[in-house]
């Protein structure tokens, strides 16, 4: 119906091979033909430690939270910090 919906990039030399079905539909029926039904938001925390966590603590900290949130950083010595990892 439109010329200028923009499917795919292809480089030079680059070519896509399909077959489609279209099927119209509205919101009211199915969420997927809702027009925002592929949009979406993901909040990103921003995580700061304001006070150095170390030792038993840091290993503590890295336990309750197994999503690898934080790391232990090895100062030396026997020493060891908690740090922001992912």
């Amino acid at each position: 119906m439109h010329d200028d919906i923009l499917i795919a990039k292809l480089r030079p030399g680059q070519e896509i091979e399909m077959e489609l079905i279209c099927e119209k539909g509205i919101g009211k029926t199915h969420a997927k033909w809702s027009p925002v039904c592929t949009a979406f938001y993901r909040l990103m925390p921003d995580i700061k430690l304001t006070v150095p966590i170390e030792n038993d603590d840091a290993r503590e900290l890295k336990a309750l939270c197994p999503m690898g949130v934080f790391d232990i950083e090895d100062l030396g010595k026997g020493r060891s910090r908690a740090k922001v990892g992912d």
